[in-house]
């Protein structure tokens, strides 16, 4: 059955599944579609097409024996991810099979599960920090089912100097920056994810900016691809259209389909050591155009000037501020 994936099950889950799929449809016409076929020519993958093989496929995912191919079910439209969607929902909810230890989303992930929010910062092209306007938390949250190219963090650059990002990393991030950075964005929380070693949470969302979905609008630009959810993970409604969003791109030959080698960039951080050199050459420019990359204090910004592939703390002048918390990051 195409549209369900089964792990391996013990000896007596694995009867209940057999005995279920006999009584359903052992001796039954049935019309079917075959899919796939191994390299070895023993196993057969087929699409069961009339109403009693797809009422089995729902009884099948309520009862916990197996879960639903993302892959596969997304190209059947909206309407029928929903119909397996709710089946799944079912099992997971009563714990049934595989779902015995299926817990569900935390009651605080659910309690904050739509929200408005102002953008405060881009970290990737697919991680991002918000301000919830309704009770003025800041978190960092991540985009649901969508992969940018990986940028090299400031851990890795100093452990490997060599180290570079992806390419249309750069672009990805730009790109997703002049979206959504300083405006007010609706966000839906579909999935947390708990590392219990490190006593932390990582929130996935779906953010839509003038009712349109930041992801599938990053996907037609070929800027990052849309992602399959895990076992057990909630997923954006906005999936399917990410996929045709990215099959577009790739048609089009678009961002990372292109099949063109994007230079690397490189911003040469000139703070300290050659501020002076570089103060007369920026006077003589008179006005240049930047980038706030970080706000340091009331006072002082990390500037990106992309024109002169460099990065440089720079402070408003007739301006003072108070001074930052002990808690904030350097950078």
């Amino acid at each position: 059955m195409s549209e369900l994936i089964f792990p391996k099950l013990e000896a007596g889950p694995f009867a209940q599944l057999k005995n279920m799929v006999e009584t359903k449809i052992l001796q039954r016409d049935l019309k079917a579609v075959v899919k796939s076929v191994s390299a070895n020519g023993k196993q057969v993958r087929v699409e069961l097409l009339n109403d009693v093989a797809q009422n089995l496929v729902k009884e099948l995912l309520m009862n916990g024996f197996c879960r639903i191919n993302m892959e596969t079910v997304l190209a059947k439209g909206k309407e029928k991810v929903q119909v397996l969607k709710k089946a799944q929902e079912e099992g997971q909810n009563k714990q049934m099979g595989i779902w015995a230890n299926h817990t569900g989303q935390s009651a605080e992930a659910v309690a904050s599960g739509e929200f408005v929010g102002m953008v405060q910062e881009i970290h990737s092209g697919d991680s991002l920090t918000i301000q919830n306007l309704k009770d003025n938390t800041v978190q960092r949250y991540f985009l649901s089912n969508y992969r940018a190219p990986a940028m090299v963090s400031h851990k890795e650059k100093q452990t490997d100097k060599t180290a570079q990002d992806k390419p249309y990393a750069f672009e990805s991030k730009d790109a997703f920056r002049k979206m959504v950075i300083g405006k007010k964005v609706s966000v839906h929380v579909d999935t947390v994810r708990v590392n219990k070693e490190k006593a932390s949470e990582m929130k996935y969302v779906t953010v839509c900016s003038n009712q349109k979905c930041v992801q599938v609008l990053l996907c037609e630009m070929g800027l990052g691809q849309a992602q399959m959810p895990r076992q057990g993970d909630e997923y954006s409604k906005y999936l399917s259209e990410m996929k045709a969003a990215e099959e577009g791109a790739q048609k089009n030959k678009l961002g990372i389909f292109s099949g063109k080698q994007k230079a690397v960039h490189r911003f040469n951080d000139i703070s300290q050591k050659k501020a002076k050199e570089f103060e007369q050459f920026i006077r003589d420019e008179g006005r240049i155009a930047g980038v706030v990359d970080y706000v340091l204090s009331g006072q002082r910004v990390k500037l990106r000037l992309n024109k002169h592939n460099s990065q440089v703390v720079m402070n408003l002048q007739g301006v003072r501020t108070l001074s930052n918390d002990a808690n904030v990051p350097l950078h």
